[in-house]
């Protein structure tokens, strides 16, 4: 009976032990995934950042001709040309300062709903259609 109640003690042991190691190598997984889904939103963060500079720095190249054009025409006594669009120019694109009121008031809360909700699919593995299609 002593000798039954060892094997099955140690028996049991060995179970909990292999369970607790499953279980953290479940962990690890579910942490190595979640990281693997922020690398892909922060590479897609990047991408974005780069489009945007991109098309500021444009903006700002064709800003400078077309303020170039509008003093010439002033100067050549054809009018104020271009001024809505030189003061769209002239203000900041986002204040910065008041960034939190600025997203309430003008941000894209859509968009943020989206993208914690594509973030939680492909973490628990339910990918999007366009996803699916490219995985």
């Amino acid at each position: 009976m002593r000798f039954d109640l060892s094997i099955k003690s140690k028996a049991r042991a060995s179970l909990e032990c292999a369970h607790t190691a499953a279980q953290a190598a479940i962990a690890a997984a579910e942490a190595a995934l979640v990281k693997a889904v922020d690398e892909i939103f922060t590479a897609e963060d990047a991408e974005l950042e780069q489009q945007v500079a991109y098309h500021l720095d444009e903006g700002l190249r064709l800003g400078k001709q077309l303020l170039g054009r509008a003093i010439t025409n002033e100067m050549n006594s054809r009018g104020h040309m271009f001024t809505e669009t030189l003061q769209r120019l002239d203000l900041p694109l986002l204040d910065r300062r008041h960034l939190a009121v600025n997203f309430l008031r003008e941000g894209d809360q859509a968009d943020a709903t989206r993208r914690a909700a594509r973030r939680a699919a492909i973490i628990s593995g339910v990918l999007p259609d366009k996803e699916a299609r490219t995985a």
